[in-house]
């Protein structure tokens, strides 16, 4: 059993989900959690996480927020055309639309703070709050005042919130010239081809054709029983047969 599992704070049930969830990355996993701490308590300014493309950084943030309902905020730099649509996105999914209506047209990073600390005073946070940012390399070529401000917006907002960057660059080349707020860094390596595969063929439906003894298989969904011995040769893996049409179709069970 995965030491995810046993991580103190969280309900055990929805650890468990999670853990079924990130296969080959419950270690990350885990070690994201004891940065992050547990829900009700302060958790740390900031979290650089940085990883090649596809090296899970953002499935693993995505099923952790969502399976342990932690309040969040998704923010994609990419999407992300203006610091306005930055700031709008941050107030609308931690306090509402009306919240995010507070801005002005062209609001700066002392109109954001304004508003949030407004919000925070008659809605506290129970527990910390997560603004996860995506791609968070193209903040190199925001205004210069601004992921500075973001590594220590606990400090500026008064509140228990987290700003976790996800890079797919190291934090040497991501910290700015004039000098910042140091967050912990935590890497993820590439899967090996081995993990690869194994991530692939068990966190989604097959789609590849089975090649077996009983001939080449594809898959579908109707009328399904459990075979005999036959194994999926890329996972090793039972496969649930289909005899339709004269057509042998399989699915992993696993």
């Amino acid at each position: 059993m995965s030491a995810l599992v046993q991580h103190p704070g969280y309900d055990e049930e929805r650890l468990q989900r999670v853990c079924g969830q990130l296969p080959c990355r419950d270690v990350q996993a885990g070690m994201l959690l004891s940065l992050m701490g547990q829900p009700h308590q302060y958790s740390f300014p900031s979290i650089f996480i940085y990883g090649h493309r596809s090296s899970g950084k953002s499935h693993v943030m995505h099923v952790l927020l969502k399976e342990l309902e932690l309040p969040h905020a998704m923010v994609s730099c990419v999407e992300c055309l203006s610091v306005a649509v930055l700031f709008e996105q941050v107030l609308l999914s931690f306090f509402g639309c009306d919240a995010a209506s507070l801005l002005p047209r062209s609001p700066s990073l002392s109109d954001f703070v304004r508003v949030y600390r407004q919000q925070r005073s008659q809605r506290p946070a129970e527990q910390t709050r997560y603004i996860v940012m995506e791609k968070a390399e193209l903040l190199r070529d925001a205004d210069a005042n601004l992921l500075p401000a973001l590594l220590r917006l606990q400090e500026l907002v008064e509140d228990n919130v987290t700003v976790i960057l996800l890079s797919e660059i190291v934090w040497d080349k991501f910290r700015p010239n004039t000098g910042c707020f140091e967050p912990l860094q935590l890497h993820f390596p590439d899967y090996s081809k081995g993990i690869a595969v194994h991530t692939h063929t068990h966190t989604h439906t097959h789609t590849h054709t089975h090649s077996t003894s009983a001939g080449a298989m594809t898959l579908r969904d109707d009328d399904r029983r459990l075979a005999n011995g036959v194994k999926c040769e890329i996972c090793t893996c039972d496969l649930v047969l289909t005899l339709k049409a004269a057509t042998v179709e399989t699915v992993c069970v696993t």
